[in-house]
């Protein structure tokens, strides 16, 4: 899967490996015709010389495609695509930054001004994304990088989609469980709502620092988040204010209608929050982890994931409440038996051995 950096990829020399995701892998290199240092992200062996190459390299292209699209301050630029041989790769700018997942890890919290600051920054390059008809469809701190001057860029269109599609075409879904909207881990129709969502978990996370959906296995995530609410902001921090909190809840409300319909709603209602300042200004980089440890966290794989949609729409919208309960109670079994043997094989959270049945099953009663 990529162990070790190749020397060159096309013209370029590569420097360091910078991350991998489900799809791919990112390297540090330098232009040497005129000594820009770029990123290069290329597909991950395995998958391009996998029985399903070619519906990677279809994404791979859709990729470069949304991102040479989208230009913007606040979004990573893309500067070429190209092939090594026959093996695709994408320049992308070189953002000297960190991203927001090492800036603000669990358990770090920021102010309710900076966590506006952040969501402006954000909306500001989703409004250019989604004038172009396209759905990040992975917005997350992962993807978000946080630069030594305070800039923040989105990252990564790797499962982005034209608005109202259906996610997925193909028997899998993708995204990464927490941070996915409910109509995306359903298979529904998605437009730039779903991203929505995406950010108001982003910024419940940074007001908390923790997720508001988060379960022992990534099923037992997603069932929480398409049926129950999260815990509200205010018991977990009083000292916010009521539209701070306001603002979060509508966009991480189950129904894209109930959310905000567009950035400028989403951002009108950020400007009308922010009672101590402009949300446009820098934000303070203290509140965050000291930048050289977070270049020193070791490099990891992302929780991006190809993921088997396991809640049916009947079964999210039509089941009583008893069995509900009852599935919420089997689900959760079946993660605590899960969660030991999954330490004990040494496996992350985001690490999937098998598409799971649990839900099939429960269907096939009805």
């Amino acid at each position: 899967m990529n162990a070790r950096p190749p020397d060159a990829i096309g013209r370029f020399e590569i420097l360091s490996l910078l991350g991998r995701g489900a799809m791919g892998v990112v390297y540090k290199a330098r232009d040497p015709h005129i000594g820009r240092v770029i990123a290069i992200k290329v597909i991950r062996d395995d998958l391009f010389a996998g029985p399903e190459r070619d519906q990677y390299l279809a994404r791979f292209n859709d990729e470069a495609k949304f991102a040479a699209l989208c230009r913007h301050d606040n979004i990573a630029g893309v500067h070429e695509f190209g092939f090594d041989h026959d093996a695709p790769y994408l320049v992308l700018e070189y953002v000297d930054g960190v991203p927001l997942s090492r800036a603000a890890p669990k358990g770090y919290s920021v102010a309710p001004q900076t966590a506006a600051r952040i969501a402006f920054q954000i909306l500001e390059a989703l409004a250019v994304v989604h004038s172009q008809g396209i759905t990040h469809c992975d917005i997350k701190p992962d993807n978000i990088l946080l630069t030594r001057e305070g800039q923040l860029k989105i990252t990564d269109f790797g499962v982005s989609r034209w608005d109202d599609t259906r996610l997925p075409s193909a028997p899998l879904m993708i995204g990464t469980p927490s941070y996915m909207s409910p109509e995306q881990c359903l298979g529904h129709s998605i437009d730039s709502r779903s991203d929505f969502f995406s950010l108001g978990a982003v910024l419940y996370e940074l007001l908390t620092g923790e997720r508001p959906f988060q379960g022992l296995a990534y099923t037992d995530t997603i069932f929480k988040l398409i049926n129950q609410p999260h815990h509200a902001l205010s018991t977990l921090r009083p000292d916010l204010p009521a539209e701070i909190c306001a603002i979060v809840d509508t966009a991480l409300a189950k129904k894209p209608e109930s959310r905000f319909q567009d950035t400028a709603q989403f951002i009108q209602a950020l400007q009308s929050a922010a009672y101590q300042g402009d949300i446009a200004s820098a934000f303070d980089l203290s509140e965050f982890a000291p930048f050289e440890e977070c270049f020193s966290i070791p490099l990891g794989q992302d929780d991006t994931q190809d993921v088997e949609p396991i809640v049916s729409k009947r079964l999210a919208a039509s089941v009583p409440q008893k069995r509900r309960r009852y599935l919420t109670g089997a689900n959760g079994l079946l993660a605590a038996i899960i969660a030991p043997v999954s330490r004990w094989l040494g496996l992350t959270p985001g690490t999937v051995l098998a598409p799971p049945r649990f839900y099939r099953l429960q269907r096939k009663e009805d």
